[in-house]
């Protein structure tokens, strides 16, 4: 078997073994996905039945695209705080962690499908799906999820995706998300933004669908 991709957050890390997600590290908030809050200095599976094509590790979750019977079904599971809703399962709660990945469900509790892309910041994660919209989860409280208002729209949490559409024909390619910050990838070149004008966004690496 061999390392196809690597997550690191502040103080865990994911790798794909193969099709497998192994993780280790601070489990506190129970983003080692599995099943318990106890810390670990060797690899535990992050425990889900399909294989894994893709990770992100931050600093309160571990979330990852979960391949399917075809690339249109392909979902995408997190575990960890659900604080500020930031797993994307409708949840929100400052005491309960999800220990083990549950998907990412639409308003409809329907798992998000056709997962291509995804980028999470520890307080809001965001995936793009094959029909070429980004859907943005988790903590909005200075507008990073990307949502289109910097004053009517902004909500303390989305514990569910929210849609972002672009005007006219453009449409997102790829997504990097940092505490505060979204930034978006679109077809024609331009990069859109949600974050907190205080902020210096850092680099990091795209998250495409491409």
């Amino acid at each position: 078997g061999h390392i196809r991709d690597v997550a690191i957050g502040d103080s865990r890390t994911c790798v794909i073994h193969d099709t497998e997600a192994l993780c280790w590290g601070n489990n506190d908030s129970g983003a080692l996905g599995n099943g318990t809050t106890e810390s670990s200095e060797t690899p535990v599976s992050f425990a889900t039945a399909h294989p894994i094509l893709d990770i992100e590790a931050s600093q309160t979750a571990t979330c990852a695209i979960v391949a399917s019977s075809a690339p249109q079904l392909d979902t995408a599971v997190c575990a960890g705080s659900q604080q500020y809703g930031m797993l994307g399962n409708g949840l929100i709660s400052t005491e309960a962690a999800q220990l083990t990945p549950q998907p990412i469900l639409k308003a409809d509790n329907f798992p998000l499908t056709g997962i291509v892309a995804l980028a999470h910041s520890g307080e809001h994660g965001c995936a793009i799906v094959e029909n070429r919209e980004l859907y943005c989860f988790g903590h909005n409280h200075v507008g990073q999820l990307v949502l289109g208002s910097e004053n009517s729209e902004l909500e303390i949490a989305y514990a569910t995706p929210s849609p972002f559409y672009p005007k006219g024909f453009d449409y997102p390619i790829g997504v990097a998300t940092l505490p505060l910050v979204t930034c978006v990838l679109l077809a024609s070149g331009k990069i859109r933004r949600g974050l907190a004008r205080r902020s210096r966004p850092r680099s990091r690496s795209w998250r495409g669908s491409g």
